[in-house]
Order: C-alpha cells, then sequence, then structure tokens
C-alpha cells in the first residue's frame, strides 16, 4: 500500500495533536471511523471519490468534523461546490502556502474557544 504524503507547514504549531493521513475519501472515512478526528484537509482531486463528494460523506457521518479544502481547482463553481458539500473554508493551492498556516491556526482557535492566532488545543 502506497502511504500518502504528509506535510504541515513548521509555521503551524499544533498542541496536543496528532496528525493522520490518508490517500482516498474511502480511506479518509475509515480512518474517521475507527480514530476520529476534529477536522480534514481535503483536496478536491481524489481518486475514486472526489473531494466534494468526500465532504460531504464526511459532515453526514460526522458533523462536528470540519473540513477544510484545498484545490487548484479555484474557480467560484467549485468553491461554491465545497462549501455547499459543507467546507467551512477553500483555500486555493496557488495560496496556500501563504494563506494556510493562519486558517489552520483561526479554525484551531475556534474550535478551542480562543482567539484567532492562538494556540490549538
Amino acid at each position: 500500500m502506497r502511504l500518502p504524503k504528509c506535510v504541515l507547514s513548521s509555521r503551524v504549531t499544533l498542541t496536543d495533536s496528532r496528525v493522520l493521513c490518508a490517500a482516498s475519501v474511502e480511506e479518509a472515512l475509515e480512518t474517521l471511523a475507527q480514530a476520529g478526528a476534529d477536522g480534514v484537509l481535503m483536496d478536491i482531486g481524489l481518486p475514486g471519490v472526489d473531494g466534494i463528494e468526500g465532504t460531504r460523506l464526511i459532515r453526514a457521518r460526522a458533523p462536528q468534523t470540519t473540513v477544510l479544502m484545498l484545490s487548484i481547482l479555484d474557480d467560484g463553481a467549485h468553491v461554491v461546490d465545497a462549501m455547499g458539500a459543507g467546507a467551512v473554508i477553500f483555500v486555493s493551492k496557488r495560496r496556500m502556502r501563504r494563506e494556510l498556516p493562519a486558517v489552520l491556526q483561526a479554525v484551531l482557535a475556534a474550535e478551542s474557544g480562543g482567539k484567532p492566532g492562538s494556540e490549538g488545543r
């Protein structure tokens, strides 16, 4: 089995957290069923079930799980579809390096009741 590549920017600090990776929506759903997750970074372009449908499935099975959508497909239609499927935010891969660390910090702070920019759990 090919292991997915997982990279977390050194500009994001996750306290008391672990990062789990999945190579497909099906694998992500299995991981969520076994281990749970507070958040999912989802790509639209995945093998098999795409990220839009994957977001719908995750939100249906684990509504408390926050989904952040990443994609190079950042036209209006894909953004609307991602948000309509239940993603809380959409980050273009073209701007990911610059924007993702702040987005992750803000989402983690909101989930932990802190202020944006504060450390997550």
